[in-house]
């Protein structure tokens, strides 16, 4: 279908809730007509101590991903006239991985009461995401690879420009920066809910040439 009508296609395998299963929780897989995605059955962290505590995970066994490794085994393979990526791995969209690290509504509590506690969270989240880009040059290299993140945690429905300017801003840049100077070409952001009061904060963000962003 992306051949017949023109889009710019990429093989993308991911899910909402990544995360909470590979930093040591639980996900319930769909088993029916309106379950269409894995939802999460328990989180890895629950307490301030479990946060304090975390560490993370190997990147090549943890969770989803040695099953996203052999979705992109067989995704390069092949190489569409309009697929300028046939690999996506993930990038720098960390904000929601620390969220679903604790669950939403404990991670948005934190970054008001425990701000200590959502910047730890959000420094393994940037560090598991630069580790997993290197892990994706490693094994396949940058060309026709393309790192993908989304942030629709940090969108204005969920918190002030502010918070976003303190919590999300400065590692989602620095894992950009850090992504990009492995020699990947372009990022790809989705920019998820109604972000226009964090805009001055993601146009100070590096995706790369092109850079390609959706909204």
């Amino acid at each position: 279908a992306c051949k017949d009508f023109g889009w710019v296609f990429s093989p993308f395998f991911s899910y909402a809730s990544f995360g909470a299963w590979e930093f040591g929780g639980k996900i319930k897989w769909p088993s029916g007509e309106f379950s269409q995605a894995p939802t999460i059955v328990r989180y890895p962290v629950e307490t301030e101590d479990d946060a304090r505590n975390l560490k993370m995970p190997d990147v090549k066994t943890a969770g989803f991903l040695p099953l996203k490794t052999d979705f992109a085994r067989l995704s390069v393979q092949e190489r569409l006239d309009n697929e300028p990526f046939n690999v996506e791995a993930f990038g720098g969209g960390c904000f929601g991985l620390a969220a679903n690290i604790a669950g939403v509504e404990t991670f948005l509590r934190w970054i008001i009461k425990k701000p200590d506690v959502a910047h730890h969270l959000m420094r393994l989240a940037a560090d598991f995401k630069i580790a997993l880009a290197q892990y994706w040059k490693d094994t396949f290299g940058t060309e026709g690879v393309i790192p993908k993140g989304a942030e629709p945690t940090a969108s204005n429905q969920m918190i002030s420009p502010k918070q976003f300017e303190r919590f999300a801003f400065p590692y989602i840049k620095e894992t950009q920066e850090k992504i990009l100077a492995m020699g990947y070409q372009s990022t790809y952001m989705h920019i998820c809910g109604e972000q226009n009061l964090n805009l001055p904060h993601w146009a100070k963000i590096p995706f790369g040439d092109p850079g390609i962003v959706s909204i």
